[in-house]
């Protein structure tokens, strides 16, 4: 982040009010008063007590919004901007706040608790999770680097999934379009005594509305829980997912006014063929008065063969997350005040390996390159109530992240680079939320943030003569300061300016 662009963004809001108001007012449509977000703190939570402009999607709202993807239904809230090099939606990027160029590298994307962001400077794929399995998605804007780390500098973004069901149900739907386009799933829900179960299947196809812009995704997985004493339970599951996809490159202003559907003609043979394995088991114990406890373990794969004869370009990658995310959350009273104290560690060994090749076929490899990121981060996070008005909250992190990068030339076994580099976060943040009335709440928040080089950042692999790691680049930082209101006049609505 620029320091002098964000300091000069704070003078302005102090200086001119009225300009910035005009600049960001953000609406959002919420289902009860009583809604409760898992996102903001990790922990559950009333969304009017949350000191920051949150929107939460349920699955009814998914399903009534026509989409076909989740990027179908993020585009369509307030300050979220989609855009797409290859024609789908599986690789689409997502702007939080306006960051604009590598702006998805300051979102954080979750899926039940697993982090989906990826090392290396790519998107994730958003297809991999079928929008039927979508219990809901919570958006958080604004920063979140003291509870989540690294890349919640704009905000996060919680998928959850749905759980088990009393009464079992299956379902499916099937969708047909233009160009060929078709978008089937199935899945079923459902629990008996202490066991709970879902699984679902989906595959979306199209031809794409321009040329080179064939496109199909399918996969599926299953979920199971089973609560072995009133106070613990266990949860875990596994999903599959392959996309593959043309890209037909960009179009110069005469190229799309003489044809908007034509692909870029040096870029006749550029594909992808990518597959996603992920997985996690959670075990949650509640304590009685002395809190609750939850550990979740996950696991993420994803296997890229790109292939991009206009660049002469043909690579195979393979990036690896597995992590530990033990975490503990107290309610308690502190005299008159009731008050949450969480924290947690988050463990993750992250690796990126790249083979490159001299020609489509694969024949002859040229280059190797392995990078690994190891994380620990340490938070805590509490939240004291002043009577039933006024809330004030706090907390800080502290995180160290070891990135180890080696290069071999395979023509001649000669080592490109073999370095490594340390990286620091340390953010804290501070908060204050009134409550005047049940359906009003006004807010100010104040944090520093934090987010790691991407490893295309860290490191240039690229098969040329000046690739390096580059040990001086630091961790991006910078400071972020909220204020805002919202007001709820009817249970389904609400409105409110954040700034």
């Amino acid at each position: 982040m620029n320091k002098k662009i964000l300091y000069s963004t704070l003078a302005a809001l102090m200086i001119f009010p009225a300009i910035a108001l005009a600049e960001e007012t953000e609406e959002q449509k919420i289902k009860t008063l009583d809604e409760v977000v898992v996102t903001a703190t990790r922990a559950p939570k009333d969304i009017k007590t949350i000191p920051g402009n949150v929107t939460v999607i349920s699955a009814e709202e998914i399903a009534d919004s026509g989409a076909s993807s989740i990027v179908g239904v993020l585009e369509k809230q307030a300050n979220i901007h989609i855009r797409t090099y290859s024609g789908n939606s599986s690789q689409a990027q997502i702007d939080l706040r306006g960051f604009g160029e590598n702006g998805f590298g300051r979102t954080l994307v979750m899926v039940d608790g697993r982090r989906l962001n990826r090392l290396d400077m790519s998107s994730i794929n958003w297809t991999q999770i079928p929008l039927d399995q979508i219990e809901r998605i919570e958006v958080v804007r604004g920063s979140n680097s003291v509870l989540y780390g690294d890349a919640a500098v704009a905000g996060v973004i919680h998928i959850i999934t749905k759980k088990g069901a009393v009464d079992p149900v299956i379902s499916g739907g099937l969708q047909i379009g233009e160009d060929n386009f078709h978008d089937l799933s199935a899945s079923v829900i459902g629990s008996s005594d202490k066991f709970s179960y879902s699984a679902h299947a989906a595959d979306q196809q199209t031809d794409g509305w321009r040329d080179r812009t064939a496109f199909q995704s399918y996969g599926g997985g299953f979920q199971l829980g089973y609560d072995i004493l009133n106070n613990l339970s266990i949860s875990g599951g596994v999903s599959y997912n392959k996309t593959d996809f043309e890209m037909p490159g960009t179009l110069t202003s005469d190229e799309l006014a003489q044809d908007r559907t034509q692909a870029q003609p040096f870029h006749t043979d550029d594909e992808s063929e990518n597959e996603y394995q992920k997985a996690n088991f959670i075990l949650e114990s509640s304590l009685g008065n002395y809190g609750d406890v939850d550990v979740n373990f996950v696991y993420g794969n994803d296997e890229i063969n790109s292939t991009m004869v206009s660049w002469w370009s043909f690579n195979e990658s393979e990036s690896e997350l597995i992590g530990v995310q033990p975490k503990y959350v107290l309610n308690s009273d502190l005299g008159s005040f009731s008050n949450q104290l969480i924290t947690g560690v988050d463990i993750y060994n992250q690796t990126f390996t790249v083979d490159r090749y001299s020609e489509a076929a694969r024949q002859n490899k040229t280059y190797h390159t392995n990078i690994e990121r190891d994380t620990v981060g340490w938070y805590v996070h509490d939240e004291i109530s002043i009577g039933s008005n006024y809330i004030l909250s706090g907390g800080l992190r502290i995180e160290k992240a070891e990135t180890h990068g080696r290069s071999v030339n395979l023509g001649d076994s000669t080592v490109v680079f073999d370095d490594e580099k340390d990286h620091k976060g340390e953010p804290f943040e501070l908060s204050a939320t009134w409550l005047p009335k049940d359906n009003m709440k006004f807010y100010t928040r104040y944090s520093t943030v934090y987010r790691y080089p991407f490893i295309d950042e860290q490191a240039s692999y690229y098969g040329f003569s000046s690739d390096t790691f580059y040990t001086d680049i630091e961790d991006e930082e910078g400071k972020s300061l909220d204020v805002g209101f919202e007001i709820y006049p009817a249970q389904n609505s609400s409105f409110g300016l954040n700034l």
